[in-house]
């Protein structure tokens, strides 16, 4: 995979139009940049002559070169890839800036790091049983934060 290419100093940098109507020619076009781990997940399917690589919530299509939303197939995007120097300053602009999806969180207590305190009491629990239960639940929790924000 040639995701970065050592001798030219450069990387391929996927992007999508992110204009609130991407197909009308109204306004300037606007291209976001996918994140870091969703960049690399694509450019890896391109370099291995997919046809289309399935991330969270879309499919990209390498050859209509669109970004399909899997809720809504009629909800698309253009998407396009761009060989960039690396020593362009926004490469990893978003990478440290990238806005996160907000999920609300919901505290028992004024602080919760006090309640985690009070609740754990410091034990250290020795017996494997509630240990893999503990592990389940928290596993769970991932799994239904994940699901809240749409992730897997």
């Amino acid at each position: 995979m040639t995701f970065m290419n050592s001798l030219s100093k450069s990387r391929a940098i996927w992007r999508w139009k992110s204009n609130t109507n991407p197909w009308a020619n109204t306004e300037p076009d606007t291209w976001e940049q996918y994140s870091d781990i969703e960049n690399y997940i694509i450019e890896n399917a391109h370099q291995q002559n997919q046809n289309k690589v399935e991330l969270d919530d879309f499919w990209i299509d390498f050859n209509k070169q669109i970004q399909i939303n899997k809720q809504n197939p009629n909800k698309q995007r253009l998407s396009r890839r761009k060989i960039m120097d690396i020593s362009d300053e926004h490469i990893r602009e978003h990478r440290f800036a990238m806005q996160q999806p907000k999920s609300r969180y919901q505290s028992l207590s004024h602080d919760p790091f006090r309640s985690f305190i009070h609740n754990s009491r410091f034990n250290l629990i020795s017996d494997d049983a509630v240990n893999d239960e503990m592990i389940e639940k928290a596993a769970h929790g991932i799994e239904v934060d994940g699901t809240k924000l749409n992730r897997k």
